[in-house]
């Protein structure tokens, strides 16, 4: 009977040895795919914010080239094309929210 008893006891034994190695396997598993989510998920994000980076940088660059076209256009010095660029920024936004008003762009010259 005792050796009944032992012989249970090691198939239960290697039934939960064989559980846990199988508990092990699936949870590397399921590590894995995690980490390649995330991996995919972080490729992903670093591309779109690399295109958005270069796409203002491209906005930038026109917008600058546009200033200094502008500048010389139309003679102005530094203080004046400052000028003209304030003015037009305060003036784009809500005159309802101001705080304080700004005098007209005729006045700028």
């Amino acid at each position: 009977m005792q050796d009944n008893e032992i012989n249970t006891a090691l198939a239960e034994k290697n039934n939960i040895g064989i559980e846990l190695k199988t508990a092990v396997g699936n949870a590397t598993n399921t590590m894995d795919v995690v980490i390649n989510k995330a991996k995919a998920q972080a490729d992903a994000d670093i591309n779109k914010n690399d295109a958005q980076m270069e796409s203002l940088q491209e906005n930038i660059k026109n917008q600058a080239q546009a200033y200094a076209g502008l500048k010389a256009n139309l003679g102005m010095n530094n203080t004046q094309l400052l000028k003209y660029i304030k003015s037009q920024a305060i003036s784009d936004y809500d005159q309802n929210s101001l705080v304080v008003t700004i005098p007209s762009r005729n006045t700028l010259a």
